[in-house]
């Protein structure tokens, strides 16, 4: 198996949830602001970033902004895989699990292997990322 150029792990890291749909699929999240966003052939470049705005996990509250790195999604995806978000019912707002499938999703990512990430599994892991677990949806 060929060993995959830093390049190629984020350029990976990067499609596999911010070309997933997860942003024009669900009104929760309100922004996505790309940093560092200069591309050449097409490729992202291995400092992308973004800080993506969502709405307030309660009603009342404000939005809540996080700045988004390869490090902290794949950071986030190893916590997820290792089964770290098994849902809150304490926390305010509560959380629900991250799924099955998203964490199956991520352990693949993180061993190299094929994925499939849709619109709704992203989104957990984004949700995961920002709220500390899923809260809408």
């Amino acid at each position: 198996m060929k060993t995959k150029t830093l390049d190629e792990m984020f350029q990976e890291s990067h499609d596999a949830i911010f070309a997933s749909g997860a942003f024009s699929a669900y009104g929760w999240w309100l922004d996505l602001e790309s940093m560092h966003m200069n591309t050449i052939d097409g490729m992202v470049p291995s400092y992308w970033g973004y800080r993506l705005t969502g709405e307030g996990p309660e009603e009342d509250d404000a939005p809540v902004s996080v700045e988004i790195w390869h490090t902290t999604l794949t950071g986030i995806m190893r916590r997820i895989a290792d089964g770290d978000f098994g849902g809150e019912a304490d926390l305010v707002p509560p959380t629900r699990c991250v799924g099955s499938k998203t964490a199956e999703e991520c352990a693949n990512f993180l061993a190299g292997r094929e994925t499939d990430f849709d619109a709704d599994t992203a989104d957990q892991v984004l949700q995961a990322l920002v709220y500390g677990g899923v809260v809408f949806g």
